[in-house]
């Protein structure tokens, strides 16, 4: 059960939610190799599917998916994960045939390769080969909620990111450029 612990390790490594006072993560799940992610049980409450690429390197494929997590979407995944690792499904009987339990959420949970907070990258919307290029220094369209707006840009200075003064304000959206 390394796989398990590893997952729940990496669960724990993230961000928490509650203790500082987050409406969510942005996650990025990944695939093992060649095989397809349960992206089905994945988007269980709490935990929306944002999208999902696919990853072929090698011969290598790997499915990629986005997903944005509340503190009870987090949670519900640990759940799963602890759940692999603990309990078994029952035996059972199809066609006159004895199958063994499994472990609960193998589908879902052996399907996972890893679990970490969202990058850039992993947000980004418009084809990936329109990404900027790691040398560059580009600017970006940030839309805000208003009410949040002042401490993201408060954060964005801290860690170096240069924020134009010129604001465009829409009923529910503040744009900046930065």
């Amino acid at each position: 059960m390394r796989h398990a612990q590893a997952l729940l390790r990496a669960i724990d490594e993230l961000p928490s939610v509650v203790a500082e006072a987050l409406p969510g993560l942005y996650l990025e799940v990944t695939s093992r190799p060649n095989e397809r992610l349960k992206k089905d049980s994945l988007g269980s409450s709490g935990i929306k599917l944002l999208r999902s690429d696919v990853e072929i390197e090698n011969g290598i494929t790997t499915e990629i998916a986005t997903v944005f997590a509340t503190g009870k979407g987090v949670e519900k995944l640990r759940k799963k994960v602890e759940e692999f690792r603990t309990e078994d499904m029952p035996d059972r009987e199809k066609d006159g045939k004895l199958i063994p339990g499994r472990p609960k959420n193998a589908d879902l949970v052996q399907s996972l390769e890893a679990i970490v907070e969202a990058g850039l990258r992993a947000l980004w919307r418009s084809p990936q080969d329109k990404f900027p290029d790691d040398a560059d220094s580009v600017d970006w369209e940030i839309w805000l909620e208003p009410e949040s707006a002042d401490a993201f840009i408060q954060q964005a200075v801290g860690v170096g990111v240069l924020i134009s003064t010129d604001r465009l304000r829409f009923p529910e959206d503040l744009v900046v450029i930065g």
